[in-house]
């Protein structure tokens, strides 16, 4: 059975937040390497303009309730850079796990799987 869940976050980089928004997210992919091995993506893409996607891949719902207990270390400083404007699930995400997207915009779409095949297991 293949059990993984994750989301993509799109969000904008708000005027002159660029490099503080890339220093959060260097401290944040360093602890999430280093401490969460139940992560298996957690990749940001920034565009010239500030346009950011991240995709974010867990294990199970384990792992991703461990790595939003990291984001709550750094959700607030995230959001004084950065302005979500969409989340987009990946799986299906119990309702305690959405629960815990409570702060991030609420045009959240949700993506089951009709079809999988795990690369990796």
């Amino acid at each position: 059975m293949f059990n993984n869940v994750g989301w993509l976050v799109e969000a904008k980089i708000k005027n002159g937040q660029e490099q503080a928004f890339r220093s959060i997210v260097d401290e944040m992919v360093e602890v999430v390497s280093q401490k969460e091995a139940g992560t298996l993506n957690y990749q940001y893409y920034i565009s010239d303009s500030g346009e950011i996607i991240v995709y974010e891949h867990f294990k199970d719902v384990s792992a991703a309730h461990k790595h939003v207990d990291t984001w709550e270390n750094y959700s607030e400083r995230w959001l004084k850079t950065a302005e979500p404007t969409r989340v987009i699930y990946l799986g299906d995400l119990p309702k305690d796990l959405q629960a815990r997207h409570a702060g991030l915009p609420p045009a959240v779409s949700h993506l089951c799987r009709i079809r999988t095949q795990p690369l990796i297991n």
